[in-house]
């Protein structure tokens, strides 16, 4: 058995990382992988079937909490996708994160980017992870919190920085009034001999 629980992590499991991590798997490929997985598991081989003694949802679990550790494909999957929307969110200039702000002009709001032209297939399946039942980002969003820094990545209306809602939301009659919706927090003051001094600018 162990040997089995072996490959399975090191083979089976590792085979269509590639694909995973660009496209978003489909029902029909993660029921075929996880059929495999589970007669070679129990059977020693992928054409023999028997009773399989354990649920599938019960094995994939870490060892801590009862399982035998081999993990889920689709939790793979949707943490890997996600991953891209995570490294679009960070500072840097390579040449793919130049290309998808050029080509579809990413606004973020609280960290999570928002996209108003028209996607590619690979990017749409991506973004589909902001906005499902159960999606990531939720999770993401219920569990993490911003560190202000410098205040050029942290959106002063936007982002979650203060208290624990956007402050466009706690205030939403000044946030349409101000001038600059979109700045960051940088943007909205200045230091001045040690001090910081706020600089905010409303319509009338």
């Amino acid at each position: 058995m162990a040997s089995r629980i072996c490959l399975i992590k090191s083979v089976l499991n590792s085979l269509p990382l590639y694909f995973m991590s660009i496209f978003f798997m489909p029902k029909g490929v993660y029921r075929l992988l996880t059929s495999i997985q589970r007669k070679f598991l129990w059977s020693r081989t992928v054409r023999m079937r028997k009773n399989y003694k354990v649920q599938w949802s019960v094995v994939v679990r870490d060892k801590d909490r009862g399982g035998l550790g081999i993990g889920s494909l689709i939790a793979k999957n949707k943490a890997m996708l996600f991953k891209w929307i995570w490294r679009l969110s960070l500072l840097g200039n390579e040449l793919w994160k130049k290309m998808i702000f050029n080509k579809f002009k990413p606004v973020f709001e609280n960290g999570f980017p928002i996209f108003s032209r028209r996607l590619s297939c690979i990017w749409r399946d991506i973004t589909s992870l902001m906005t499902s039942t159960n999606s990531v980002s939720s999770a993401l969003a219920n569990n993490c919190r911003f560190v202000m820094g410098n205040g050029y990545l942290t959106q002063f209306w936007s982002d979650v920085w203060f208290n624990s809602s956007q402050l466009k939301v706690i205030y939403p009659r000044l946030y349409i009034l101000s001038t600059k919706p979109n700045a960051a927090i940088a943007d909205m003051g200045n230091w001045e001999q040690g001090e910081w001094k706020w600089e905010l600018a409303w319509r009338r």
